[in-house]
């Protein structure tokens, strides 16, 4: 087939070209990205995948990932949610003095993962995008939103010059990354002869020279490389090549009816190196047809052949009637064969250069097609596109979107195309720079293709706001939080889990009056918590933001933090051994030591009730308060309890004595029986779960719970199997703990079963379907016991039936969604005593 040096020979004028189209005919200013070139999928098939949008240039400076920071917390002002801030790319362009170069053409290519060059990653299934610039007059240019955590790689073109290259680098959201000084100047100059393996000279032979990264195998990489210097031997087999890029370069020499040789050197700017022989071996080809499993031909495929052996690698592209030729092949070594072509799985083959015509069959895929709109129904192009599992619970990603899902990049255009692992729900996440992240509503995929997937990215909402302590505004620390799920989980230090405190996704610094803003938060529920020192930390309430929302107000009231003093008693080498403790549930631990006559003072403490402990001085307190507070009571030398008032001083004297804690016991009915197979638990301030003791519930349905905090205690009742809806609070009291005497309490629990039988259109059981289920918010859902958010799943078993376990009374959804059914949704009451649904029958599902 065709080689891919004179394809690349001719990319040197075409890349100057582009060079003369970008040189401004007055003084120019700071690069910006200009609209961008397309990215391969969108030109025309014929082109191979090696070719690139100018003249490329060989790496001077090797720059890695950018050594800008990324600090917990940002300077004050405006901040913008992370996967919504775009990356930068800086650079200067300058001579071999360091005078700095204006109006030299700037090309940049950007890639997903870790592929060396913007070849491999359309090898790999990623889309580069390309930004096309010019240096203003100091030589500087700047490509601005950028998606973050790409791979670029930015080529300055210069008439006379030898064109240069830098990167990659990485940028983060909201970071710039400095290539620094691009020095473009003379190239290296190289000189030899190509010779058979009988000395004699091949004359019409070609040699070109590959710029490579300055990591990386030979092997793995050279087929990802694109030339840009080329020459033809002479009667007596001589060459020279002029500029050729400084740097690590690969020399591959070809000539028709022998192997390909390569050798690697380094070439110096300016140098000469002369004396290079290369000498070819006999060799021959490997042809083929790429079809599909109907016989029909499969344009646009790449063909990556590697041997099993000692030899060189290719990469070339089929021809629009799915034939492929690979030229320059050793004899007598084996070839394995890569076959990627777009909407089919890759498929591999053996061959062996002078065998058969070699027939490839690929198989399909199933893909999900569709496109990216703003809200005015503008295209966004090049947003990065993620397809992703449509599990309960689900809700849109900002930090990780896409993570380990497969994502590509949309075109200019706004199109998409993605390819499916395997059956099943899935919704399309969306990320573009000056835009919130969105996504499209759920869909199913079976073995076929799905079209008309619209994904549409807003603006955003700016949450801004202020923070006050008393009267006075203060310039804290502010975070833009995702509120936990019920039940969701976080590790502490100590290898367990807690309950999780939320999902960070951006933090800012209040200014000077107060003011913070986050922009282009994407809708959602959220809650702000603020920092400041002199000050207890507090969170808001949970809010909601709606799409197309401009801005949400708020302001965060800090209370003054107070001082708790006191004494613990102990002889002097106990006092020596201790440290004392201060726990507010929802803050972190406060520590002092005290002194010899056992006095001590602990500054900061939030207002609110503290659990003061003396504690061994090796007691790790890092897990604070996240565990049970009445064991960490009962292996405390001492502890009491004692409210700080806001901005005041609590008094407190600590003395060893019994380290039982508060106690509470009483007795759970259900439906007026005992409630039996119960567990009664302890939750603690805002916590989504409980965190402390758990008491089951005897045949009676007596229980019994101490070590307690003394003061307000609410207890919840769950089942203690946790089958059915996971751990759902199905009764809940508040109670006064005490130390004097232990409290009493009755809790009455109102609770039925989900379940019943899910029928497919024919009348059969629908065996192993998903039923969704979660409260009806519509007709009241079930009160403050199970939040609307809740939801849980149960499977059906071979006959259709399912049993979504006991729940509190109220209103909930049923919603089954199967591909072969139409989406089926129940609404039901739920009765003491009572089976909540008979059967749900699925109706056909609608004509495609």
């Amino acid at each position: 087939m065709k080689r891919l040096l004179p394809v690349a020979l001719v990319l040197l004028a075409i890349g100057a070209a582009i060079y003369v189209g970008l040189t401004p005919s007055g003084p120019p200013e700071i690069a910006r990205p200009v609209p961008p070139i397309p990215p391969p999928e969108s030109r025309e098939a014929s082109r191979p995948p090696e070719f690139p949008p100018g003249t490329t240039a060989t790496r001077t400076t090797a720059v890695g990932p950018s050594t800008t920071p990324r600090p917990p917390a940002t300077a004050a002002g405006p901040v913008v949610c992370p996967a919504s801030i775009g990356a930068a790319v800086r650079g200067r362009v300058v001579d071999a003095s360091r005078k700095p170069m204006g109006g030299v053409g700037v090309w940049l290519a950007g890639w997903r993962g870790n592929a060396p060059t913007e070849i491999a990653a359309r090898w790999e299934g990623e889309t580069p995008i390309e930004h096309v610039a010019r240096a203003s007059e100091g030589g500087e240019f700047l490509f601005e939103n950028l998606p973050p955590d790409f791979r670029y790689e930015v080529r300055a073109l210069a008439p006379r010059f030898v064109p240069r290259r830098a990167g990659p680098v990485r940028p983060g959201p909201g970071e710039t990354a400095d290539l620094g000084e691009m020095s473009i100047g003379p190239g290296g100059r190289v000189s030899g002869r190509i010779l058979d393996v009988h000395e004699r000279p091949i004359r019409g032979a070609t040699v070109a020279a590959l710029p490579l990264p300055v990591e990386g195998k030979l092997e793995e990489i050279l087929p990802f490389s694109d030339s840009e210097a080329g020459a033809a031997a002479g009667p007596d087999g001589s060459f020279t090549l002029q500029d050729v890029h400084p740097g690590r370069v690969a020399l591959v020499a070809e000539a028709y009816g022998f192997a390909r040789s390569i050798q690697e050197m380094q070439i110096v700017p300016g140098g000469e190196s002369s004396g290079i022989v290369l000498r070819l071996a006999d060799g021959g080809s490997i042809a083929g047809t790429i079809e599909d499993g109907s016989g029909e031909e499969v344009e646009g495929a790449v063909v990556r052949a590697e041997p099993q052996g000692a030899g060189p690698s290719f990469l070339v592209e089929a021809d629009d009637f799915g034939e492929f030729e690979i030229d320059g092949v050793p004899h007598d070594v084996p070839y394995r064969l890569t076959i990627r072509a777009p909407g089919f799985a890759p498929s591999t083959a053996d061959a062996q250069a002078g065998n058969e015509e070699v027939e490839v069959t690929v198989d399909g895929r199933a893909s999900v097609q569709g496109e990216v709109v703003e809200t005015s129904g503008d295209e966004v192009g090049y947003a990065l596109v993620s397809l992703v599992r449509d599990e309960p619970g689900w809700r849109l990603p900002v930090r990780e979107a896409g993570t380990g899902s497969p994502r590509t990049l949309a075109l200019d255009d706004g199109t998409f195309t993605i390819e499916a692992p395997s059956p099943g729900r899935y919704r399309v996440v969306a990320v573009a720079p000056g835009l919130a992240p969105g996504a499209s509503e759920p869909f199913a995929v079976s073995d076929e293709r799905v079209e008309g997937i619209h994904v549409t990215l807003h603006p955003g909402t700016e949450v801004r706001g202020v923070v006050r302590g008393g009267r006075r505004l203060l310039p804290a620390e502010v975070s833009l939080l995702l509120p936990p799920r019920p039940g969701e989980t976080e590790p502490n230090p100590r290898g367990g889990v807690v309950p999780s405190r939320g999902t960070l996704l951006s933090r800012t610094t209040a200014d000077r009056q107060g003011r913070f803003a986050f922009l282009r938060a994407p809708a959602g529920t959220y809650l702000l918590e603020a920092v400041a020192e002199g000050f207890a930390p507090s969170r808001t309430a949970p809010f909601e933001i709606r799409p197309g929302e401009p801005t949400r107000e708020t302001t965060i009231d800090l209370g003054k933090t107070g001082t708790i003093r006191g004494t613990v008693a102990g002889t002097p080498s106990i006092l020596a051994s201790l440290k004392v403790v201060s726990i507010l549930q929802g803050s972190p631990a406060l520590e002092a030591l005290p002194d010899a006559e056992g006095r001590f003072s602990i500054e900061g403490a939030p207002p609110g009730r503290h659990v003061v402990l003396a504690l061994p001085r090796t007691r790790t307190t890092a897990d604070l308060p996240s565990v049970d507070l009445g064991m960490v009571s009962r292996e405390a030398f001492a502890h009491a309890s004692v409210e700080v008032p806001e901005g005041g001083t609590a008094e407190v004297a600590l003395a060893p004595g019994p380290k039982q804690g508060a106690v509470v016991r009483g007795v759970v009915r259900r439906n007026g029986g005992p409630g039996t197979g119960l567990a009664v638990s302890v939750l603690e301030g805002a916590a989504p779960m409980p965190i402390g003791r758990e008491a089951p519930t005897d045949a009676e349905g007596r229980f019994t719970l101490d070590g307690l905090r003394p003061g307000p205690t609410t207890l919840i009742v769950r089942a203690a199997s946790r089958i059915g809806g996971p751990g759902l609070v199905l009764a809940k009291t508040t109670v006064e703990a005490s130390e004097a005497r232990p409290a009493e309490v009755e809790i009455l629990a109102r609770t039925g079963r989900i379940r019943g039988r899910v029928l497919l259109p024919d009348g059969k059981g629908a065996a192993g379907v998903q039923v969704t289920i979660a409260p009806d918010p519509e007709r009241g859902g079930a009160g403050d016991l199970v939040p609307s958010a809740t939801q849980w799943v149960a499977k059906a078993g071979p006959d259709g039936a399912f049993d979504g376990g006991e729940a509190p009374v109220g209103a909930y959804r049923l919603t089954v969604e199967i591909p072969e059914a139409s989406r089926t949704a129940v609404s039901v009451d739920l009765d003491p005593y009572a089976d909540s649904v008979g059967e749900i029958r699925l109706l056909p599902a609608p004509p495609r």
